[in-house]
């Protein structure tokens, strides 16, 4: 039978790597045997690649640059060390492979890496979306701007990974081992719509900016977690555990956007500080002692709330629903209180007043005689 021209190139590359070569130059090489027309964008196309056989190999130190490794059999291999940057290894399957190598910009779409071992690999804007993860080790890697959408990452390894930037849309967080220090993970920027993050344990986990829209966080521990900026609109926080320590600001939702978000039960210690909290829904919920300076709650339902002690300095309340609210010792210095009806507020003090901004729409307590001074904004 007649080989073709890239079948004879991927056949002679291939009996230079009988034996090890922990040094091989095999940048732009097509290492698994390229089809004439080839085009890789449809899924037909992949079904005509013959995988090269490298289950095994020695690859350490191998510069793969733009390598063409689409099928590769690559188990077990170890390519420690390698240079595999925009190499192509869609579809290929690197089940428990030694690779923290160099894997910037490579194509690993729908890839088979179980139980591989990553660890401090260089994954940064690779392009991992449907990939099979299960169980691999990717402790201390760099996934900064990769496409992780849809990828199964099921018992993988991540602690101290990074994620900022990453696209995780889709993906299941819930049964990823995030180490003993899940607080070391960086997830910055991360976008996160629509991820499983029921039951995860994202303390003090790093959200600076991520974009949470669509998830559900069902007992998700958050405790401490820097959720600063995070987009967060439309999300149901009900179950999650958010609450800090008595006396000490935990959970960083400073600049969070929380419009429309419902959130109740035990929020105190919270810092809220300018988050856009737009017809949020508060009913009942425990912010006593929160860092609320500054904060949107333009529409807010707040009735039956409590923020006993909570810092208000600032803060926007018009439009809000107070009814049954508790205020003892709130600050509400400059706070917009104007056209509001605090008729049944719980608590208020004559000396609050006087310090936030109110007009003649205004309603006091009874129990207050009504003063306002004119806004200043």
């Amino acid at each position: 039978m007649t080989q073709t021209q890239p079948e004879k190139a991927s056949y002679h590359l291939l009996r230079s790597l009988s034996l090890p070569d922990r040094f091989a130059n095999l940048s732009d090489a097509d290492i698994s045997p390229r089809p004439a027309n080839w085009t890789g964008k449809q899924s037909e196309d992949f079904d005509l690649v013959k995988g090269a056989h490298l289950r095994g190999k020695d690859l350490r130190y191998a510069r793969a640059f733009n390598a063409f490794l689409v099928n590769a059999d690559l188990t077990e291999a170890h390519l420690e060390g390698a240079i595999l940057a925009n190499a192509d290894l869609r579809h290929a399957n690197l089940t428990g492979a030694c690779m923290n190598s160099m894997l910037t910009n490579a194509k690993l779409t729908e890839a088979t890496i179980q139980n591989a071992h990553l660890e401090d690999a260089d994954l940064s804007q690779a392009n991992l979306c449907g990939a099979h993860l299960q169980g691999s080790f990717l402790n201390r890697a760099d996934l900064s701007n990769a496409d992780l959408s849809h990828a199964d990452l099921k018992g993988a390894h991540i602690g101290y990974a990074i994620f900022s930037k990453a696209n995780l849309r889709g993906v299941s967080l819930s049964e990823m081992d995030l180490g003993s220090s899940p607080g070391d993970d960086d997830f910055d920027n991360a976008d996160l719509r629509n991820t499983y993050l029921n039951g995860v344990n994202l303390s003090k986990v790093h959200f600076i900016n991520a974009d949470f829209r669509g998830d559900h966080f069902v007992n998700t521990e958050l405790n401490q977690a820097d959720l600063s900026y995070a987009d967060l609109r439309g999300v149901d926080l009900r179950e999650a555990k958010l609450n800090g320590e008595d006396n000490e600001l935990t959970t960083d939702l400073s600049d969070a956007k929380l419009q429309g978000a419902n959130l109740s039960g035990n929020l105190r210690y919270i810092n809220f500080s300018n988050a856009y909290l737009y017809k949020t829904h508060l009913v009942k919920a425990d912010l006593s002692g929160d860092d609320l300076d500054k904060a949107h709650l333009i529409g807010a339902d707040l009735r039956r709330a409590n923020l006993n002690y909570t810092t208000l300095s600032r803060a926007d309340l018009r439009g809000a629903h107070l009814g049954g609210v508790h205020l003892k010792g709130a600050d509400l210095t400059n706070t917009d209180l104007r056209g509001l009806d605090l008729s049944r507020a719980l608590d208020l003090s004559r000396e609050q007043i006087h310090r936030a901004i109110t007009n003649k729409q205004t309603i006091l307590p009874a129990y207050l005689k009504h003063q306002s001074r004119s806004s200043h904004f």
